[in-house]
């Protein structure tokens, strides 16, 4: 936990977009899902079609066991950018967990 508090330390120094998509993909490694939430929809504020906040949205969203919401969100992602790789990966994971269930 230290390194992710030494992580929003030096991301507060900044308060560019970039900067808020590391801070919300820091707070989601650390499981603050709500402060990951919070950073995602900042930058999502500002573009709707962040590919980066719309995947780290749907992690998320997945991790609150909420899979219908991230899918669309995860289908947006793509629609965005259909060679996103890490959309790719999440929707595939996805897909596999659903095949698995009885």
């Amino acid at each position: 936990m230290r390194a992710f508090g030494e992580a929003e330390r030096v991301l507060d120094a900044t308060s560019s977009s970039e900067g808020e998509g590391l801070r919300a993909r820091a707070r989601l490694a650390s499981g603050d899902l709500a402060g990951a939430q919070e950073s995602a929809e900042r930058r999502l504020a500002k573009n709707a079609d962040d590919v980066r906040s719309l995947n780290v949205m749907a992690m998320v969203l997945l991790r609150r066991g909420q899979a219908r919401p991230a899918l669309s969100l995860l289908r947006r992602a793509l629609i965005a950018n259909p060679f996103d790789s890490e959309a790719e990966q999440i929707l595939s994971s996805l897909e596999q967990d659903v095949d698995s269930r009885p």
